[in-house]
């Protein structure tokens, strides 16, 4: 989930949405395209398509040479700032941020740092806790990837 300027001059951008078939191929290719002149403002409406496709394909499949197939989705795959905006929660900078544990993170050396800690107690995150929203400190408003 990263833009791709499209010249020096326009601004325009291309912010595409990859995938690939597991285990079929490694071939990455396009599934989805946001055009803009800057980051889209939103992630709903970045994946808004995306997502109603994706809900009828593993719903329905799709027909390939008289076969029906089986669609899932496996994973996204982001890094830390695009993870954030997809999922709506505090970016990797964050207090709260740790997308694992409800560890408060520490300032230290100008950033902050999840310190690791020999009888560490905090509880893990789970789908049912993100879906909820239960350390709302941790969630920004409104996702459309819990639905």
């Amino acid at each position: 989930f990263d833009g791709l300027p499209l010249s020096k001059s326009s601004g325009s951008q291309f912010w595409p949405i990859l995938a690939y078939i597991y285990p079929h191929s490694n071939n990455v290719f396009p599934i989805g395209i946001f055009h803009g002149f800057k980051k889209p403002d939103d992630s709903n409406a970045y994946l808004k398509y995306f997502i109603e496709e994706a809900e009828y394909l593993t719903l329905h499949g799709i027909e390939l040479d008289s076969t029906l197939l089986k669609v899932s989705i496996m994973e996204f795959c982001c890094d830390s700032p695009a993870k954030s905006f997809v999922l709506k929660i505090k970016s990797h900078t964050g207090f709260s941020s740790c997308t694992r544990c409800f560890h408060e993170g520490e300032y230290s050396h100008n950033r902050i740092c999840f310190p690791y800690q020999e009888n560490n107690s905090f509880k893990i995150r789970d789908h049912d806790g993100y879906v909820n929203m239960v350390q709302k400190s941790h969630h920004l408003p409104g996702n459309v990837t819990s639905d």
